[in-house]
């Protein structure tokens, strides 16, 4: 946990290195910038900087990969997804648009501490939201309903749709492990759908494996292999390899279903690409 001392100087870390960043100085921040990530790899606020700072001079991939370094360890770690400062700002990168300090000027780029009026409560909500996948992930979807529900009329009321999208998968995620697969689909669409107008890559691709699994449990296995294709090419583009691998055995299960034949290696299609079931090689054939 952070000292007083500690927190006060990433918030000053965080607020010299936006300055520079706006002024058109981002390449003289990365290397304090990476040297803070080295010595706490859950600092978001120098992850969002950092990754503000590589976009600004161009190198869109190494801050992509930054992103995804720094959101896997919160994720492994700690079990939640990264704050919402540190999502929009990858959403921006991932869509090619300027990445602004935050409303509040850069001292908006630290999580410590939560700010009043309605970040505060927006930042209520992530938690609210954050509870309900621990509980989800720790078998009690029955629990985890309750605040997945309230997360996402709080984002809804907050106006965020990426958040209200992803709340809605975790609702839908719930009801599937309560054994209403037909409903659970029916809301992972709905947050799908959600994810996709607001240009979340990353949550779309979550979204498509979310109702590809729910199709996969129903035997609707056509249906689960072009959501797992679709989840499989967002993921590519991202970079995000372990998670395409996890797809990518989803796949292969519903290939199975549909042929009694398995995958004979990855069928990795370019970005951008449609499901093509005849670009699928099976054992035994050419």
């Amino acid at each position: 946990m952070r000292t007083g001392w500690q927190r006060e100087y990433a918030a000053a870390l965080a607020g010299w290195a936006h300055a520079e960043i706006d002024a058109g100085n981002a390449g003289v921040t990365i290397g304090r910038l990476s040297a803070a990530l080295d010595r706490d790899p859950l600092d978001e606020s120098a992850a969002a900087a950092l990754i503000r700072a590589l976009h600004a001079i161009g190198r869109v991939v190494d801050a992509l990969t930054w992103y995804r370094r720094v959101r896997d360890r919160i994720v492994a770690e700690v079990g939640v997804e990264p704050g919402p400062f540190l999502r929009r700002v990858h959403d921006a990168v991932l869509r090619g648009a300027a990445v602004a300090a935050g409303p509040a000027g850069p001292a908006a780029a630290t999580p410590d501490p939560p700010a009043a009026g309605p970040d505060r409560e927006h930042s209520a909500v992530d938690r609210c939201h954050d509870l309900a996948r621990a509980l989800a992930l720790a078998g009690h979807p029955d629990r985890a309903l309750h605040h997945a529900r309230q997360a996402a009329a709080g984002y809804r009321a907050a106006g965020d749709r990426t958040g209200e999208g992803r709340a809605y998968l975790t609702l839908g995620r719930c009801e599937m492990q309560l054994g209403d697969v037909p409903a659970g689909r029916r809301t992972a669409w709905h947050g799908l759908e959600l994810l996709r107008d607001a240009g979340d890559a990353m949550g779309e691709a979550d979204g498509w494996q979310t109702v590809g699994e729910a199709d996969l449990h129903l035997g609707r296995h056509t249906d689960a292999m072009r959501c797992f294709w679709s989840s499989l090419t967002l993921y590519r583009r991202l970079g995000a390899t372990e998670l395409e691998a996890q797809v990518l055995r989803h796949l292969g299960t519903a290939y199975a279903a549909t042929t009694d034949r398995p995958l004979e290696g990855p069928p990795l299609p370019p970005a951008g690409a449609g499901f093509r079931p005849e670009t699928v090689k099976v054992v035994g054939t050419p």
